[in-house]
């Protein structure tokens, strides 16, 4: 993808103009530093030299969105940039909700609408329809925090210098440049104190060819509670006068250009199949790792509900391709063996053949046995059409089946006296099922075409680059987003015509979706439910030194490394991996000082991944490690998902 591409097309060809990535996401961190997140397919960015600045502070990541010209018949002219001698002027706004907001719930649990915070503006009457209810909590300012509009980008912009570090990490830690003027997206919160605290929610500018750059918060979390010290975390999902720096919101553009008569033609881009949406997300304590089941994956299952719906039984999930559809779901149970022991002691680097290596698995031509006891093992997802799905997922519903996680309904039994159920154990989308199937049976293409290099296509690989690297299911409650994703009502929709009768996914909310609806759903504060979702929040990991002891040993075959590396320890060891809320409460504290997972050996198919930067004390092995003890009548906390 092209960093400077000058306009092949005329200003009078432009009908109207899109923002990409329609979705964005912007990672939380501490330091003032930045890199830029993904921006092309399999390539997640590592900040130059550390993920800490020069006082160990979380660089954060920046998601970057570009504006591309359409003409009439819908036909991707480009990018438009400010070298074509357009002027591109950005506007943002963001909010987080999550204070204003009902109570957390799963997706398959009984609708509530008890409310967050529920003394302050609480509801005004008994005799209210759902709707209403939900109405009711847009009015809540008090325990909104909401930004006023941001723009940046126009005429009057004047570059500034500052430490930054440069897109990508390109530049050298601290190097001086000039860029534009950053714009904060601050807020303010009141909870019940009835006094405003300020929250800032992230930043934006426009660098100096256009493109509009955003950063999320520092990651804070606090309590505005009366009384002295702040509130102890006292729930997994709803912490009462709590506030964090999270939130998501909306990206529209004025696109202007002057003519040598004068004439200035200006295009807006504020309508919801052309805007785009950012979400402030906690940091990725994993680098060159991707969920099986990414945001990108469930929004494109989304997409297809409504083909599936009408065509029943005809139903086709269209050409399925090996390298695309296939491996990555088996890369994606590799990598995850390198932070959840029980996926390590499944699939990890000593049963890698079961996926890898195997011709049978990635030509059709070969006999399909390996690929059908492979699929055999592939949980059934939600199908809620059909009559036996309950059935087949109930029977389902333990170790021996893949992916092992927790499902939408929290985390799996743990203990024989557990109550077990289908909903606590997660699964692939219908589509990647789908397509699993169609290779069990052979259906399949080894490698997927070459795509054409072209502003199309550039535009398909933004779209998908910043989703790839975030976590799908389960969404109990989620990371970036909740389950509001998988609703289908709330996206543009894809139209068939009869030049085009499978139209791709287009991926962008409609007028449906406020500033702050995406991340409301979520724990609050963030830190409070940080106990799963192991390819962002990893649960037992290699530590540097567990690593370099096994590597120094003579003895061992360097080829055979991964098989040997078998150790592993609590990535939120001291104190943080208390079994009550006490361990959440610490989170709130340090999280920014816990170690982030990365490839020692990134250029190799089968990567080893190794604990590093860490600045958070280790516990005294010379004292033994006894948890905290709860303060009654705090209740008890459940353990982290289906993980220890």
């Amino acid at each position: 993808m092209p960093d400077s591409l000058a306009p092949t097309y005329q200003p009078s060809q432009i009908d109207h103009v899109k923002i990409f990535p329609p979705i964005g996401i912007a990672r939380a961190g501490d330091s003032d530093e930045s890199y830029i997140g993904p921006e092309k397919p399999d390539e997640e960015p590592r900040p130059a030299n550390t993920f800490r600045d020069a006082h160990g502070r979380i660089k954060r990541q920046a998601v970057r969105f570009r504006a591309y010209a359409f003409d009439s018949s819908g036909v991707n002219l480009g990018e438009i940039t400010k070298s074509g001698g357009y002027t591109l002027s950005w506007t943002v706004e963001v909010a987080n909700k999550k204070a204003a907001w009902v109570v957390f719930r799963g997706i398959d649990e009984q609708e509530t609408f008890e409310l967050r915070n529920a003394g302050v503006q609480r509801y005004e009457g008994y005799y209210l329809s759902n709707q209403q209810r939900y109405d009711h909590t847009e009015t809540r300012d008090k325990l909104i925090a909401r930004s006023q509009p941001q723009t940046v980008g126009g005429p009057n912009d004047e570059p500034e210098s500052d430490a930054h570090e440069g897109h990508g990490g390109a530049q050298p830690q601290g190097a001086r440049q000039e860029r534009p003027p950053r714009k904060t997206l601050d807020a303010t919160f009141q909870g019940d104190t009835g006094e405003d605290h300020p929250v800032r929610l992230g930043e934006i500018y426009a660098e100096a060819d256009g493109r509009l750059v955003v950063l999320a918060g520092s990651g804070e979390s606090f309590s505005v509670a009366l009384g002295g010290d702040p509130a102890e975390i006292n729930s997994d999902f709803d912490n009462a006068n709590w506030i964090d720096t999270m939130g998501d919101g909306l990206v529209t553009l004025v696109v202007s250009h002057s003519s040598e008569s004068g004439t200035i033609t200006k295009w807006e881009v504020k309508e919801a199949k052309d805007r785009a949406h950012v979400i402030m997300a906690p940091p990725k304590f994993t680098n060159g790792m991707h969920c099986f089941t990414s945001l990108y994956d469930l929004i494109e299952d989304t997409y297809e509900k409504p083909k599936r719906a009408q065509l029943g039984g005809a139903y086709d999930c269209g050409t399925v391709y090996y390298d695309r559809h296939v491996e990555p779901i088996f890369k994606g149970v590799y990598t995850l063996s390198w932070t959840s022991q029980k996926a390590h002691d499944g699939h990890g680097p000593h049963k890698i053949d079961r996926f890898f290596g195997h011709e049978e698995l990635s030509n059709p031509e070969k006999p399909g046995v390996m690929r059908r006891n492979i699929f055999q093992r592939v949980r059934a997802p939600v199908q809620r059409d059909v009559p036996d799905n309950k059935f087949l997922r109930t029977e389902q519903a333990f170790e021996y089946y893949m992916p092992r996680l927790a499902g939408n309904s929290g985390d799996n039994p743990e203990s024989p006296g557990d109550e077990n159920h289908r909903d606590r154990w997660q699964s692939v989308t219908e589509l990647q099922y789908a397509r699993l199937a169609k290779w069990a049976e052979g259906k399949f293409e080894t490698k997927a075409p070459v795509p054409n290099s072209d502003p199309h296509q550039e535009t398909k690989d933004l779209t998908f680059a910043a989703l790839q690297w975030t976590t799908g299911a389960p969404l109990y409650p989620g990371i970036e987003t909740n389950w509001i994703v998988w609703d289908p009502n709330i996206y543009v929709p894809s139209v068939p015509t009869p030049a085009n009768p499978n139209p791709e996914p287009i991926f962008r909310f409609n007028e449906k979706v406020k500033v702050g609806d995406l991340t409301k759903g979520l724990s609050l504060p963030w830190q409070s439910d940080f106990y799963e979702w192991p390819h962002i929040r990893p649960d037992r990991v290699l530590t540097e030194k567990m690593y370099e002891e096994v590597k120094s040993d003579s003895f061992i075959d360097p080829k055979i490394l991964p098989r040997n590396l078998t150790e592993r320890a609590p990535w939120d060891r001291n104190e943080l991996d208390s079994d009550d809320f006490d361990g959440a409460t610490q989170m709130v504290e340090k999280w920014s000082r816990l170690g982030f997972i990365a490839p020692v050996n990134p250029s190799e198919p089968f990567p080893i991944f190794v604990e590093t930067e860490r600045t958070l004390e280790e516990p005294n092995p010379k004292v033994e490690y006894k948890k905290p003890a709860r303060k009654d009548p705090k209740p008890f906390k459940r353990k982290p998902f289906g993980m220890e």
